[in-house]
């Protein structure tokens, strides 16, 4: 027999033999337990943790995400404190090599949440928060018989009640709307009456004179109403309110804004034209008609998709 051979077989003996000796598969055990420990589980898969002893920290998450009425201003704070604390709990149970990844995602889902908090501009919603917590659920957490479920239902309870148009706001709206529209209608007539400076006029004669001082008077009166009719505008609509009532208000500043624009001429011209004039007051009467329209409609009750389909006023060119 070939030494290479005799050495295998002495090998092949010694190896047997030590299988034998007691103890000697729990050793092998332990060393395949320890390379596995070296190894990051990927979670979500058959190292997914056992999520009964975090049962707590997932019901008091789930107790806000899943309830059964529109979110509240400290629903973020609730959902991200808790999930924090959960990822604390998961990297002290399972450790550094695991446990970090786990508190890593958690935080992140926290700060996520806990951002509409600190807006302050928006009621907060639950849709989006909801989502990411059943991803990182199922990525770290076995499945459990007694996890929440989003459903058709809980969304259309979550959502929050269309605002409610002011019967009073509305109706100071209509009135102010009625006054700029009287406005427009006195201009189409008043502002035909001061002529435009003539061609033919000499530069700083007699004529050009009389109709410059004559457009200036005209004009300090008819500024003098814009301003009083602003000052008499309702107040404005809160942001977050009935949106057609805060288009309308919208509307009717602007119809504002092109009446005090017609009184100003183009370039250095000391008197505008009656074109630029007509073109002013055409602009504010498409606003007032728009802020008419947004009135009507939240009068009616219709939605923000019908609202958003009203065209806007375009200004003078």
């Amino acid at each position: 027999m070939r030494p290479a051979t005799l050495l295998a077989c002495a090998a092949l003996i010694a190896g047997l033999a030590w299988l034998a000796q007691p103890g000697a598969l729990v050793q092998i055990e332990a060393r395949l337990g320890s390379h596995a420990e070296s190894e990051a589980v990927q979670p979500g898969r058959a190292g997914a943790v056992d999520p009964t002893p975090y049962r707590d920290g997932i019901e008091a998450i789930e107790q806000v995400l899943y309830r059964d009425a529109p979110a509240t201003w400290s629903d973020p704070e609730t959902v991200s404190r808790t999930a924090s604390a959960l990822g604390e709990r998961l990297y002290a149970d399972l450790g550094p090599l695991r446990g970090r990844k786990a508190l890593t995602d958690l935080v992140d889902f926290a700060t996520s949440v806990d951002a509409q908090a600190e807006s302050g501009f928006a009621a907060p919603e639950l849709d989006a928060p909801r989502a990411a917590w059943e991803a990182l659920r199922a990525e770290w957490f076995q499945s459990a018989p007694w996890f929440q479920r989003t459903t058709a239902r809980l969304v259309a309870a979550q959502r929050p009640p269309a605002p409610v148009a002011s019967l009073l706001d509305l109706h100071e709206l209509w009135k102010w709307a009625g006054s700029i529209e009287t406005l427009v209608d006195a201009g189409r007539v008043e502002m035909e009456r001061p002529s435009e400076l003539q061609i033919d006029d000499a530069e700083a004669s007699p004529a050009e004179r009389d109709r410059v001082e004559r457009w200036q008077s005209f004009a300090r009166d008819w500024d003098g109403r814009v301003q009083g009719l602003g000052a008499t505008a309702p107040r404005r609509p809160m942001a977050n309110g009935e949106p057609n009532l805060v288009f309308a208000h919208q509307a009717l500043e602007q119809a504002l804004q092109q009446l005090a624009l017609a009184t100003n001429a183009e370039g250095d011209a000391p008197v505008p034209t009656k074109a630029w004039r007509a073109q002013c007051l055409d602009a504010a009467a498409t606003h007032v008609a728009a802020a008419r329209e947004f009135l009507a409609r939240a009068h009616t009750g219709a939605s923000i998709a019908q609202t958003a389909s009203v065209p806007a006023a375009v200004p003078p060119r």
